[in-house]
């Protein structure tokens, strides 16, 4: 449903989703998210996954690409300090 709602545009609706769900979210939800995120270039909503993400320590190279979203923002600083 995430997923869904993401692809669709509505990603204050997708969080608000993943943040009343009754369990905890893993790392695939977060993802998830932070793709829909990207594709809408959304850095501020994105800024809150990644901490979600950074709590998960999911550090790793397919989640740092979908941190290219900053680097259009020009924030590389945050590429920098998740990714290294």
């Amino acid at each position: 449903m995430v997923d869904l709602l993401g692809h669709a545009g509505l990603l204050d609706q997708a969080y608000q989703l993943i943040m009343s769900m009754g369990v905890k979210p893993d790392l695939t939800m977060w993802r998830t998210t932070l793709g829909a995120y990207r594709i809408h270039g959304h850095v501020t909503l994105a800024e809150q996954v990644i901490e979600h993400l950074v709590e998960l320590k999911a550090q790793e190279g397919g989640l740092c690409l979908l941190l290219s979203i900053y680097h259009s923002a020009g924030n590389l600083e945050k590429i920098e300090t998740f990714c290294l």
